[in-house]
């Protein structure tokens, strides 16, 4: 299992500026971010866009979650 430097996102102590439920909701994202760009880092482009049995490629998921993430820097941005 990879190492990572930093700890769990809600050890952190950001996102202070947001209610508890929301704070919890977009931590839990952008763990699933990390990793994303953890675990998947390695593949190549034809792996990231294959589909095995008719699935959606990775790609798409990093598309996602790349979209979560804008979605989670604005709410920032209008709460703070």
């Amino acid at each position: 299992m990879p190492e990572t430097k930093l700890p769990e996102p809600w050890l952190r102590g950001t996102l202070t500026e947001v209610s508890a439920v929301q704070r919890a909701v977009m931590h839990a994202l952008v763990l699933a971010q990390e990793g994303l760009e953890v675990w998947c880092s390695a593949f190549t482009d034809a792996e990231l866009n294959a589909r095995p049995a008719g699935l959606a490629p990775l790609r798409f998921i990093f598309v996602i979650s790349r979209g979560v993430s804008t979605v989670c820097s604005l709410t920032r941005k209008a709460v703070g």
